[in-house]
């Protein structure tokens, strides 16, 4: 049996390390459309951009998706505060 081949979205956000947490918020519908095909509990690759390169890095951490809030009666104004980690 050769290697298991994984594939995840990648976010080019913030730099993370392992077991660290980050808290945010978004009004991005992109994004927030990305957290909610995902749903509680998904994983998505989370990386930085090398801005003296111009290139996303090729290291990232896995990211878990904790805590999504969804606030807002259409779907112009949600805002999904999340926490992967």
């Amino acid at each position: 049996q050769g290697p298991a081949i994984i594939e995840l979205p990648v976010v080019c956000f913030d730099a993370l390390l392992p077991n660290q947490r980050l808290t945010g918020s978004t009004t991005d519908s992109t994004f927030c459309n990305l957290l909610r095909s995902l749903g509680l509990g998904g994983t998505f690759i989370m990386t930085s951009l090398n801005n003296r390169q111009r290139k996303i890095r090729r290291f990232g951490v896995v990211a878990r998706i904790e805590l999504v809030d969804v606030d807002g009666d259409d779907d112009d104004n949600n805002e999904i505060r999340y926490s992967p980690t």
